[in-house]
């Protein structure tokens, strides 16, 4: 089973003072604070931006998501953006989430091989951040067969 990387952007004071510390490495090193032209130091400043928003292409499952949207990756080298406002329903299958959109075509997201942990996580984040309908289809199978058991 493999593991799904989450990570929320938010505010939190890591993220920022590397943003604001890789804009002030690319400013001096352009020379716009000290009139000091350094090539190594604007480098820096590139090179801690590269870092803090390449983070998607570092794990093969990945979940990226803030108030106003989520960018899911799993199991391919495409990911998807959904915005949170767009999401009417959230269905919840063996193997593959199906989340329907007002206006937009509905996206379906695969799930085989993925931990039973980070599908609940990735389901809990969905519907937490959206008003949208949930419909849990594996339940709704498992209760089945266990009533045809019983019987």
């Amino acid at each position: 089973m493999h593991r799904i990387h989450f990570d929320k952007i938010s505010g939190d004071w890591v993220r920022i003072a590397l943003l604001i510390a890789s804009a002030l490495c690319i400013l001096i090193g352009y020379g716009m604070i000290f009139n000091y032209e350094n090539g190594l130091i604007s480098a820096l400043g590139f090179l801690i931006q590269i870092v803090l928003f390449s983070k998607i292409f570092w794990y093969k499952n990945f979940v990226q998501w803030n108030q106003k949207g989520i960018v899911v990756k799993t199991n391919l080298i495409k990911s998807k953006n959904i915005s949170f406002e767009d999401i009417e329903t959230i269905i919840a299958q063996q193997e593959s989430i199906i989340i329907e959109l007002l206006h937009k075509t509905d996206k379906k997201i695969n799930l085989k091989e993925i931990h039973d942990d980070d599908k609940n996580r990735l389901i809990r984040i969905l519907v937490e951040n959206s008003n949208a309908k949930y419909i849990d289809e594996c339940s709704n199978a498992q209760m089945l067969e266990n009533s045809k058991l019983i019987k």
